[in-house]
C-alpha cells in the first residue's frame, strides 16, 4: 500500500507537470514538427488539439477534479449542526444542542450506551457505524430502526430514549454517532464513541511440508481466518505466502504474525519483536476493515528441502502511529502513508503534519498541517484525507488542536501567514469534527509579534505558548483568562524560553512548560499565574512532557526519558537516545517516539520492544499521535 500510494501522488505531480508543459507549448502543439498533435504521449489526452494531462483521482465527497487534482468544493453540503451560509458551513441556530455524556461500556455480550439529550432536542437518532465510511443523516430525512445512512451505517434506536443496549454476537470494535433532534426534525451535532469488546488471541498453526512442497492451515485462529499457499525451498530457506481475513467487527490496525514456536528453524526478515521476544512480520499498515485480507510471505531460515515446519502463529494488532509530514513508512508499531493528494496542489510543498487528534475510535485522525491553513480529517482505514473538505482558518497557519470531552476540537492558529509575523495573534476556533465546521472563534492580538506554537488541555482549561509566553483559555465560555486583571488587555505569563512543549498537572491547575534549546529549564505556572524554575538541570533540551495518573512529571530529552517529581529526578535506565514524543505512559510501559524510532520502553528496565524505523520524512516526530 505504501509503494502504490507514494507512486499514485508521484504520478499525479507527473501529470500535472507533463499537462502544464504541453498547455504551454500548444502555440505548436506537443509533437515534433510544430503542427497540431494528433497523438499524445503518455499520461495526456489530446483535448480540442492540444495535449492536457490526464485525469486525476475520482474525487470523494465534498471535492471535484479540477485539472487532475482533487480540490474542496467549498462546503457546498454541510452537515447535521450546520447551515450553509454564502459559500461556508456554519452553526444552525434552530438545530439542538449535541448529545453530552456519551459513554459506551461492555457489559456480558452488549455494549450499554448512555447519553444526556442535548438542549431543545425531542429525541435521538443512534447509528453503528460502518468501518471507514464517512457517514451523517440527511437534513429532513427520517430515519427508522434498521434502516441505513447513506453510507450504509445501521440506525439501531430513534427515540427519546437516552440508553440503549446493542448486542453483539462477533467481538472486535464497534463504533457509534449519536445526533439529537427536535421536533422540527432538524439534527443536531454528531457525537462518536467506541468500545472494544473481548477479542481472543488470533493463534493458528500451520504446517509445511519441504518435501512436496505442501502447505496446510492445521489451526484457524477464532476470527481472522488464515491462508497458506505458494511453499517453496530457495537455497537455503523456505518462503509461504500467507494471507489473513479479518473477521472481526471493527478494523485490525496494522496487523502483524507473531511466530511464537516454531518446530525447526527461525523466521527470516522479521519487522521486529513482541515485548516477550517472539519475532513478528507486519502484514498490512494502516487498518484491515471486516471482511477485507491482506498477504504477506513468511521466511523461514535455518531448513533443508527435506524439512517439515510446524508454525505455531498469533495474529494481533501492531497499534498505529501518524507522525511528521505526508511520508509515513514506520513498520513494526504500525504506521500509514498518508495520501494527500488533491488536498495541496502538484506545485506546492506537501504538507507536514504539526500536530493533532483521534478520533474516540481511532476511527478518524484530524491533523494541523505547518503549510496550509485547515484542519483535516484522515480516515485511519486508508490514510485518504482527499474526499473531506478541511476546515480553513484564512491565512492562519495550524499550531496544536486538542479535543475536548465536549465533543469539540480546540484549534489554536496563527493569525497570519507560517513564519510571517505581520498580522501578529492568534485565534482559538471551536471545531465540529462531525460536520467538520468551525462553529466559534476567540481571537487575540498580543504586543509581541511571535506565533503561536504547543497547546495543552485538562477539562475546561487550554493553554496556548505564543512565543516565550502562556495565555491561558477557557473553552467553555470561549474566552481568554487574564493573568494580570485591571490591564486594558489580556495578559498572558512570561516564561524563559520559547514554549516547545506544556502539559497540565492532572487537575488543570499547573501548567508545565519547556523548550529551552541546550537546558532542561522546565517551568511551573501555578493557579495564581506564578512562574518557579520547576527543572533546572543544565543538560539537553526538553522535547516533550507529560503527567502520569500518579502526576508525576515525565519528559523526553535528547539524550532520553526523564522522571521528575518536584525534587528528584530518575532517568530510565539504557535509553541514550532522543526521546521526541512521550506518547503515553501506562504504568511501567511507556510508547515513545525518537531516535529514528518508535517503540514501547520499560521505564523500569530501560528494555525496549516493538521497535519500528521511521524514514527521514518523519524528522518532525516530536509531534507524533499513536492509536491503540
Amino acid at each position: 500500500m505504501l509503494q502504490y500510494l507514494a507512486m499514485n501522488r508521484t504520478s499525479h505531480l507527473l501529470l500535472a507537470q507533463l499537462g502544464s508543459l504541453c498547455l504551454a507549448a500548444a502555440s505548436i502543439g506537443c509533437g515534433d514538427d510544430g503542427a497540431a498533435p494528433t497523438t499524445c504521449g503518455t499520461g495526456t489526452t489530446l483535448v480540442d488539439g492540444a495535449c492536457v494531462a490526464d485525469p486525476g483521482p475520482t474525487c470523494g465527497a465534498g471535492t471535484t477534479l479540477e485539472n487532475g487534482v482533487c480540490v474542496a468544493d467549498g462546503g457546498a453540503t454541510c452537515g447535521p449542526g450546520t447551515v450553509l451560509t454564502g459559500d461556508t458551513c456554519v452553526s444552525d441556530p434552530r438545530a439542538p444542542g449535541a448529545v453530552t455524556a456519551l459513554t459506551a461500556a461492555v457489559s456480558g455480550a452488549s455494549i450499554n450506551l448512555s447519553w444526556t439529550a442535548g438542549m431543545g432536542s425531542t429525541g435521538s437518532l443512534v447509528v453503528r457505524l460502518v468501518a471507514g465510511a464517512a457517514d451523517a443523516p440527511v437534513a429532513g430525512q427520517t430515519y427508522t430502526v434498521g434502516g441505513t445512512l447513506p453510507g450504509g451505517s445501521q440506525v439501531i434506536a430513534v427515540g427519546a430514549a437516552t440508553t440503549f443496549a446493542d448486542a453483539f454476537t462477533v467481538p472486535g470494535r464497534y463504533s457509534y454517532m449519536v445526533w439529537s433532534i427536535n421536533a422540527s426534525g432538524t439534527y443536531g451535532f454528531g457525537r462518536e464513541v467506541a468500545a472494544a469488546t473481548p477479542l481472543p488471541a488470533q493463534a493458528g498453526v500451520v504446517a509445511l511440508n519441504l518435501t512436496n512442497t505442501t502447505a496446510t492451515v492445521t489451526t484457524q485462529p477464532a476470527r481472522v481466518a488464515l491462508a497458506v499457499a505458494n511453499l517453496a525451498f530457495i537455497t537455503d530457506h523456505a518462503e509461504v505466502e500467507l494471507t489473513i481475513t479479518n473477521n472481526t467487527a471493527g478494523p485490525l490496525f496494522s496487523p502483524k504474525v507473531i511466530a511464537t514456536s516454531l518446530s525447526l528453524g527461525t523466521l527470516g526478515d522479521p519487522s521486529g519483536t513482541t515485548p516477550g521476544g517472539d519475532p513478528y512480520v507486519l502484514v498490512a499498515l494502516g487498518a484491515l476493515l471486516p471482511g477485507e485480507s491482506r498477504s504477506t510471505t513468511l521466511i523461514i531460515n535455518g531448513v533443508t528441502a527435506t524439512d517439515a515446519v510446524t508454525l505455531d502463529l498469533e495474529v494481533a494488532e501492531s497499534g498505529f502511529l501518524i507522525t511528521g509530514s505526508n511520508a509515513i513508512a514506520a513498520t513494526g508499531g504500525g504506521g500509514i502513508l498518508l495520501d494527500l493528494v488533491g488536498v495541496r496542489g502538484p506545485t506546492v510543498e506537501e504538507p507536514q503534519f504539526v500536530d493533532g487528534a483521534f478520533s474516540p475510535s481511532g476511527r478518524y485522525y484530524f491533523g494541523l498541517t505547518r503549510w496550509s491553513t485547515g484542519l483535516f480529517r484522515v480516515d485511519t482505514s486508508n490514510g485518504d484525507v482527499s474526499g473531506i473538505t478541511p476546515v480553513s482558518f484564512g491565512s492562519g497557519s495550524g499550531s496544536c488542536v486538542e479535543i475536548a470531552a465536549d465533543g469539540f476540537a480546540y484549534v489554536a492558529h496563527k493569525l497570519g501567514a507560517h513564519k510571517n509575523k505581520e498580522g501578529a495573534g492568534f485565534a482559538i476556533s471551536r471545531v465540529d469534527l462531525a460536520s467538520m465546521t468551525s462553529v466559534a472563534t476567540s481571537k487575540l492580538f498580543p504586543p509581541s509579534e511571535e506565533r503561536s506554537s504547543r497547546c495543552a488541555l485538562r477539562g475546561n482549561r487550554m493553554a496556548v505558548g505564543y512565543g516565550a509566553g502562556a495565555y491561558f483559555f477557557n473553552i467553555g465560555t470561549m474566552a481568554f483568562e487574564d493573568t494580570v486583571p485591571g490591564t486594558t488587555e489580556i495578559d498572558g505569563v512570561a516564561l524563559t524560553n520559547y514554549v516547545k512543549t506544556m502539559v497540565f498537572n492532572q487537575d488543570g491547575t499547573v501548567l508545565y512548560a519547556g523548550g529551552g534549546d541546550g537546558n532542561q529549564l522546565i517551568e511551573k505556572v501555578d493557579a495564581a499565574y506564578a512562574v518557579t524554575a520547576h527543572h533546572t538541570t543544565a543538560a539537553q533540551r526538553v522535547w516533550s512532557l507529560t503527567t502520569d495518573a500518579a502526576d508525576v512529571l515525565w519528559f523526553g530529552s535528547n539524550d532520553g526519558l526523564y522522571a521528575f517529581n518536584g525534587t528528584t529526578e530518575t532517568k530510565v535506565p539504557v535509553v541514550t537516545t532522543e526521546v521526541r514524543t512521550i506518547v503515553e505512559i501506562a504504568g511501567t510501559a511507556a510508547k515513545v517516539v525518537g531516535g529514528g524510532d518508535a517503540y514501547t520502553v520499560n521505564v523500569t528496565t530501560g528494555a525496549t520492544s516493538e521497535r519500528s524505523g521511521l524514514p527521514d520524512e518523519s524528522y518532525m516526530h516530536h509531534n507524533a499521535a499513536w492509536v491503540k
